[in-house]
Order: structure tokens, then C-alpha cells, then sequence
């Protein structure tokens, strides 16, 4: 698939304005990920700090922050907490 120019994966999830990926790893589990856009814009990556109450996470809030040598910011997804349950439900129904 391609967004804006960029290929991504068919099997993921994108949250485009917020350069974050979420992908199924199995009934229960979702793998998060930024996009190679915002990989790109930060460089390497030092610091990496995930919430610690994660499934306590609302709509917009932020699941972890990211710092390097030129970026410092928030990995915040529209797709949290509630679509991660329907993604999940619906796998098990579908797949």
C-alpha cells in the first residue's frame, strides 16, 4: 500500500498524522511501531520510555516518548485503547 508516496506493509495499521504503526502479533497482542517517516526525522534514536499504564491510556494520550540528538516527542496514537479491542475481536472473529 502506498500512503503519501511511501510504501508500508498491508498487514498493519496506520495513524498517519501521528507517523505510528500497530500491527497483530497474535489473538491478544499488538506490536506499535513509528513510521520510517518519523524514524527519519529523529535519526537515532537514544531514548526510548514507554508508559508504564498502558492499558489506562486514553485516545491522544501519549504511549511513549522517543529522544535522540535532534528530536525529542511523544509517540501518540488515535487508536488507542478502544480500536485496539476491536482489532483484536475482530480477529478472532475473521481470521
Amino acid at each position: 500500500m502506498y500512503v503519501r508516496g511511501c510504501d508500508f506493509p498491508e498487514a498493519v495499521y496506520l495513524d498517519i498524522e501521528n507517523d505510528v504503526w500497530l500491527k497483530p502479533v497474535s489473538e491478544s497482542q499488538l506490536m506499535l511501531g513509528i513510521t520510517s517517516i518519523l524514524s527519519f526525522i529523529a535519526g537515532r534514536i537514544q531514548t526510548l520510555k514507554p508508559r508504564r499504564e498502558l492499558p489506562a491510556v486514553k485516545i491522544g494520550q501519549s504511549v511513549a516518548t522517543i529522544e535522540s540528538g535532534k528530536y525529542f516527542g511523544a509517540i501518540r496514537s488515535r487508536l488507542m485503547p478502544s480500536f485496539l479491542s476491536s482489532i483484536l475481536s475482530y480477529r478472532r472473529t475473521h481470521v
